[in-house]
């Protein structure tokens, strides 16, 4: 609000108060001119903000949150010591009108605010003065004692107060002195006097007193010293001058030689009993916290560092000299001035590193060069970080390092719609597209995310794998319920045969990975998982009444027909033999282990231990790395062999080139099965290290005949016959109708081939079921039954 043409005149500007007025309560009002008296350059920045409401760096409040000046033709601030105020009003009756008004900012009221009215008696004056340390804060929160509030000049003020935030106590200019005597002139001189004596004193402050300090002696030394500030001489001087002061002293004299006597009577309990009955209840229990916690907050820097120091908790400090510096690593060391800190930090902003943990590594991977020091800092020069300040000021300065990670998930999330997923994770920085592909269902992602270089990179790259699988699901398969499920397995020797998965070995394989998902999808209780040597072995365990799954199909290598002629083989249903129940996918992922804390930097050119299958599907890997391939009898064997040496001895591999070293101790790596490592105490090196990543082998859920009912939960699914045979005719498929109907067949060079069907399938083949044009479908086939059968699209769970 525009305050008319009317003229500010101000003195004080380049000392005491007078800037602090300007600044927090004078900003935004708007005046005709403002004039200073004392005329000092350094006064010129802070006019600035009171006229027009500008000034650098400051955007001015709302002109209509400005209260309204009261009806007077100016205004002047003196905010000058208070022996210095009746020259200054002597000096403003020249240039500031009758009925003007003057606010003045000191200590002592009633003497100022009287000469002020004793050059001009129709100026309209009130007092102003800040109880708290203005060089330390604004009013938000803090008490602004205005005297003479009952005019409209004292109310106008009492506004601007509140308007910034402030508390407004008032009372006329006697109240003000006397009080002002018993909470600032009295604590003035018993703390002046407090450090005069121990300054005094023939014992040592620092090395002695200082040491030796009681919370208590803290707080009132570093009080006292506080009053010994010469930016507070003037304001110390004339709350001593008073008009009240000398009573006070009287009074606080007395009160000593009561304690004194006391003493020498050895009657201090009694005194303190009489003085603290002069508190109410309320009062004293209140007095008494706001005391404790005054002595606390002295001591809580100290407290906060010694239990940093017990915790082994990184921290980060500042200096005063150097508020730019970061200073981060453990406090190893609390003395009653001093704090030892053992620093981690080294590197410039942004290409930083924490030479701790996996840190240390990192630093080698950004060329970091430094080390761990030791740095001791006084207490009073240094500022605590709180945590969240600290991870802040650390995502500023540590360097970030970028990896590219392959993400496997279902073909219809977009590459995009992955990276949104990553990218918001707080571990992951600089989150960026690089490639997508799809195979079979599947679509292979590679993100480049950054990793912020204190974190550990692998364990880092897993987590966001494991976010992905969690976001991201394709369904394991389908299947029919579990008729017979049998009693609750203990082991695969002891189960019964009913509550048996038997599965083409060894352990450690997918097969065994398929295995453990037929309880959820048959709604059977636990199992035993069985091992077995071959298929026929496999189909043996199912004939003796337990469950089996067979490979039948790979995205990658096409049909098994081993399983195939397996199937073909068996027994009919009604003579024990096999019928169909569900399907399984199992996605195909090698992953590369080693022991621990091994890295795969450190396995340039070491030995390889896996099946032969697996290390032809890896060859990129081991060309990458320079590995010696040692085949092994299975992926599962070269896990175990990894985790212990001696094994390789048993398979009699003692004299296979390389794996002597492994038996010393050198590092190796074994690729195997997705997480199969950590049982045996390995660590992942890297996942997904075969050439072609995204394929998928399908798994046949079978059992005997009468195994499978009713889908589980009351589920009612699409149904597909199942066939298997040998001796396809070719364009057999196209020959058998042109009805509507789902037809899936996969088949090899040898005519063996497998038919997930909705229609009437080959029917008896060779007997009454023909193709068009009278020819046989095949030479031979067989009908596994109907299973329940879903579409390959993805369930995808919100992040």
């Amino acid at each position: 609000m525009e305050n008319g043409a009317r003229p500010l005149v101000v003195a004080g500007f380049a000392r005491g108060a007078g800037p602090w007025v300007v600044e927090h309560l004078l900003r935004g009002t708007a005046w005709s001119r403002v004039e200073a008296l004392d005329g000092e350059p350094a006064s010129a920045g802070a006019l600035a903000v009171a006229h027009g409401g500008g000034g650098q760096g400051a955007a001015a409040p709302d002109a209509a949150d400005v209260p309204a000046l009261p009806d007077l033709p100016a205004l002047a601030v003196l905010a000058v010591p208070s022996d210095e105020v009746a020259g200054y009003a002597a000096r403003l009756a020249g240039v500031l009108p009758p009925g003007s008004g003057v606010v003045v900012v000191t200590a002592g009221s009633m003497a100022s605010l009287a000469a002020v009215t004793a050059v001009e008696p129709s100026w309209q004056v009130c007092g102003l003065h800040m109880l708290f340390d203005i060089y330390r804060t604004g009013p938000q929160g803090q008490t602004c004692y205005v005297v003479e509030r009952t005019n409209p000049l004292g109310q106008w003020v009492a506004a601007l107060v509140e308007r910034a935030g402030g508390v407004v106590k008032s009372g006329p200019a006697a109240v003000h002195d006397e009080t002002m005597a018993l909470v600032q002139a009295l604590p003035h001189r018993m703390l002046t006097a407090f450090v005069d004596e121990v300054l005094r004193s023939d014992v040592h402050l620092e090395d002695e007193l200082w040491a030796a300090r009681t919370p208590l002696f803290e707080a009132l030394l570093s009080l006292g010293v506080g009053v010994l500030d010469t930016r507070r001489e003037n304001s110390l001087a004339a709350a001593q001058e008073l008009p009240t002061t000398p009573a006070v002293r009287a009074g606080y004299d007395a009160a000593l030689a009561r304690f004194d006597a006391a003493a020498d009577a050895h009657a201090t309990a009694d005194h303190l009993g009489v003085v603290r009955d002069a508190l109410t209840g309320a009062a004293y229990d209140s007095l008494r916290r706001v005391g404790a916690n005054a002595v606390a907050a002295v001591q809580a820097k100290r407290a906060e560092l010694a239990l940093h120091r017990r915790t082994g908790a990184l921290i980060g400090l500042r200096t005063v000299t150097d508020a730019g510096s970061l200073r981060v690593g453990r406090v190893v060391g609390i003395e009653p001035n001093t704090v030892t800190l053992e620093e981690l930090l080294v590197g410039p902003p942004g290409r930083a590193a924490l030479l701790d943990g996996p840190g240390v590594r990192n630093a080698r991977r950004l060329g970091v060069a430094g080390r761990v020091h030791r740095t001791t800092f006084a207490l009073g020069h240094v500022t605590l970080l709180e945590p969240t300040a600290l991870q802040a000021e650390l995502d500023a300065w540590l360097g970030i390092i970028h990896r590219d990670v392959r993400l496997l998930v279902p073909e219809s999330v977009s590459g995009l719609g992955v990276l949104a997923a990553v990218a918001q994770l707080p571990q992951v920085r600089d989150a960026a597209h690089v490639d997508d592909v799809v195979r079979v269902g599947q679509r292979s992602v590679v993100l480049r995310i950054g990793i912020r270089a204190d974190r550990d990179l692998e364990a880092t790259v897993e987590s966001v794998r494991a976010y992905v699988a969690g976001v991201y699901r394709w369904p394991a398969g389908v299947a029919l319920a579990h008729e017979a499920a049998g009693d609750a397995a203990t082991g695969p020797t002891d189960a019964p045969a009913q509550a048996r998965v038997h599965f083409l070995g060894p352990r450690g394989s997918f097969s065994e990975v398929a295995a453990g998902s037929v309880e959820q999808l048959v709604a059977a209780r636990p199992r035993a998982l069985v091992a077995e040597p071959s298929f026929d072995a496999v189909l043996a365990g199912v004939a003796a009444g337990g469950l089996g799954v067979l490979p039948v199909s790979s995205s990658a290598s096409g049909l098994v027909w081993r399983a195939v002629e397996a199937l073909l083989a068996a027994p009919p249903a009604a003579d024990g033999g096999p019928t169909a129940g569900g399907m399984i996918d199992v996605a195909v992922r090698f992953d590369a282990y080693g022991r621990p804390g091994t890295f795969l930097e450190d396995l340039r050119g070491a030995v390889v231990l896996s099946h032969p299958q697996a290390i032809a599907q890896c060859g990129a890997f081991i060309r990458r790395w320079g590995l010696r391939p040692v085949p092994v009898s299975s992926t599962a064997r070269g896990l175990e062999i990894l985790a212990d040496p001696g094994l390789a001895v048993v398979d009699g591999l003692a004299d296979v080139p390389g794996v002597a070293g492994v038996l010393d101790g050198e590092p190796a790596v074994a690729l195997g099965v997705q997480d199969r490592g950590a049982n045996l105490g390995l660590v992942t090196l890297e996942r997904e290290v075969d050439d072609l990543p995204g394929s998928i082998t399908r798994f046949l859920v079978v059992g005997p005949a009468g195994t499978f009912g009713a889908a589980p939960g009351g589920a009612r699914p699409t149904l597909r016959s199942v066939w298997v045979g040998s001796g396809l005719r070719a364009g057999a498929l196209a020959a058998t109708g042109t009805e509507a109907r789902f037809d899936e067949l996969l088949s090899d060079g040898e005519g063996r081939f497998l038919l997930v069907t909705s229609g009437p399938g080959p029917g008896g083949i060779a007997g009454t079921g023909l193709a068009a044009g009278g020819e046989p479908f095949a030479e031979r086939a067989r009908l596994l039954g109907e299973i329940p059968w879903s579409p390959r699209t993805p369930v995808v769970r919100p992040g």
